[in-house]
């Protein structure tokens, strides 16, 4: 499931010779983030504009759902083993988790910032990671919590502004990050960490190439495939 170019509508890619299609949504404005379930599930959401939007049909169609705060919403992690639970990174009101398919929330603070990303390792859920521009090293924070987002620890060394888990190995996790600094002159770089976020690693990366944001394979696989999103140029690295 993709957002436009210009992040105003969905595409869902068809069957072999289908291509991509729209897909009609109850919500405008710009989509900031979108969640999927495991695909057995055919379980969706996706934040667009001020409000948040859930499919249980593969996109077909979509409900409104509503939350304590749908205008700040900047990621979506659905649990792969239960689909009825759900995370938001919004801002900052930190994270937000239902474990009802969006009928109640539950709201979970974070120490030092609000919260741009959220992501769960599929191999224990309950493990859940978030970030966020704050007063970590960089300018980002970053945390990890081990029973479902009741208690966060901040991770001190990691210099990330996303932390991906690796579906193929529990506790190995990637992260993008950049340093600030004058355009021309900034840092991007990919780091690994084996030990769920407590010490890192910088990755080299091939020449030419910068990295802000990860993508690790969803699929488990003999070797695992992590994908930097790349800002120069503009395609994807190689999975690797």
């Amino acid at each position: 499931m993709y957002p436009t170019p210009r992040g105003t509508n969905l595409y869902r890619l068809g069957g072999p010779g289908e291509g991509l299609q729209q897909l009609r949504t109850p919500l405008a404005g710009t989509i900031t983030a979108i969640g999927l379930g495991a695909a057995s599930t055919g379980v969706a959401y996706a934040a667009a504009g001020s409000g948040l939007m859930r499919s249980r049909d593969n996109g077909a169609a979509w409900q409104v759902v509503t939350a304590p705060s749908t205008d700040s919403i900047r990621g979506i992690a659905l649990d792969p083993r239960n689909a009825s639970t759900v995370y938001l990174a919004a801002g900052s009101l930190g994270v937000l988790k239902s474990t009802d398919a969006g009928t109640t929330w539950s709201q979970f603070p974070l120490e030092y910032s609000g919260a741009d990303k959220v992501h769960l390792d599929p191999l224990m859920p309950s493990t859940v990671y978030a970030t966020g521009i704050g007063d970590g090293p960089c300018g980002f924070s970053s945390y990890r919590s081990d029973d479902g987002g009741q208690t966060w620890t901040y991770l001190q060394k990691a210099f990330v502004n996303a932390i991906v888990p690796d579906a193929s190995s529990l506790g190995v996790v990637y992260g993008g990050a950049y340093l600030p600094g004058p355009p021309g002159d900034r840092e991007y770089r990919l780091e690994r960490s084996t030990d769920r976020g407590e010490t890192w690693t910088q990755l080299t990366m091939p020449e030419g190439c910068v990295g802000k944001e990860v993508i690790s394979d969803p699929v488990r696989r003999p070797e695992p495939r992590v994908t930097p999103m790349v800002l120069r140029p503009s395609s994807p690295l190689p999975a690797t």
